[in-house]
């Protein structure tokens, strides 16, 4: 159904950054950072197709509508994973329902097998309206905070010996930005570690360039870019955002080559990271990984992370 009179819909436009962030979580400890958003507002990997509008009442701003379609082809069931999101005070049933209409009316158009759509868990309501819309519970992704601050020199600690034992059997821990002209190798490490992610909707690699620029940003930085190397070859990475809007810091990325796993190197660049940034005066580390990652989950109870919400990825037939 179309919006009821009065509403409309506009395309999204970089401007509309705050607006979109507002609207991403319902937890104002995870809120996204505007700055990082604007950076990768246009940013989209080869053959995604993503669509975002606002949702307007008299032309004044009160929601957004988007979607997301991974590339086609190779006969893959498509899925398209879209949102609806408005601010406080502004979802009358009666546009609710339309704007979720719109929604999955183009997801279809889009060629969907599948829709799927996300909340927090703590979002009683919403995913009750979810249940409603026949969506079913797909998959979680744990999001955890770990407070290093209270246990500094437990770390600091730990990252010593994690670095000494691994020196000790061939594998040198250093930063990116000493490793001029292996780009490329890091590339290869980064999309084959993502690629073993557990997930419904399939995790589409940034383009090589793209990684070369995330590495640079600010908020990164080559030299906070953790690296494996054994053999000559880098076989491990791990990083941290350091947001910086919101003050938040995120592990960004810990990933290991399928041929060099099993061996802690995971566990001492993840620690590497950490130790950068207790001498970073950071007191607080967040991640988020999907509930079937076993091998980072069980890295991170041992760390000592602790559970504060969970993304749930709801699905229903198109």
């Amino acid at each position: 159904m179309p919006l009821p009179d009065g509403f409309s819909l506009r395309p999204a436009v970089p401007d509309d950054v705050d607006l979109w962030c507002r609207l991403q979580s319902t937890d104002p400890r995870l809120a996204y950072d505007p700055v990082v958003m604007r950076d990768g507002w246009d940013q989209i990997p080869e053959g995604v197709l993503r669509e975002r509008a606002v949702i307007q009442e008299g032309g004044i701003p009160i929601g957004t509508l988007g979607a997301w379609r991974p590339p086609t082809g190779d006969g893959a069931r498509q899925f398209v994973d879209v949102g609806v999101n408005f601010l406080e005070g502004h979802d009358t049933p009666e546009l609710r329902d339309a704007a979720w209409d719109l929604a999955e009316a183009r997801a279809r158009e889009l060629g969907a097998y599948a829709i799927t759509t996300r909340c927090l868990d703590h979002e009683a309501a919403r995913r009750e309206y979810l249940a409603g819309r026949g969506y079913l519970l797909d998959r979680a992704g744990i999001i955890s905070r770990l407070d290093i601050g209270s246990a500094r020199e437990r770390f600091l600690g730990m990252a010593v010996e994690a670095d000494a034992a691994l020196g000790a059997a061939g594998v040198e821990l250093t930063t990116a930005d000493r490793l001029e002209g292996r780009q490329r190798e890091l590339y290869e490490v980064f999309v084959e570690a993502e690629a073993d992610i557990p997930t419904t909707l399939p995790i589409v690699p940034e383009s090589f360039q793209r990684f070369v620029e995330m590495l640079g940003k600010p908020w990164v930085g080559e030299a906070r870019v953790w690296v494996a190397v054994t053999g000559g070859r880098p076989v491990g990475l791990s990083w941290l955002a350091y947001y910086p809007t919101t003050g938040n810091v995120f592990t960004e990325m810990t990933g290991v080559a399928r041929s060099a796993r099993g061996r802690g190197i995971a566990r001492a660049l993840k620690l590497k990271t950490i130790a950068q940034a207790l001498e970073a005066g950071v007191d607080l580390i967040i991640t988020e990984n999907d509930s079937e990652n076993a091998p980072i989950l069980k890295l991170n109870r041992a760390f000592g992370y602790q559970p504060m919400r969970e993304v749930l990825l709801h699905r229903k037939p198109a």
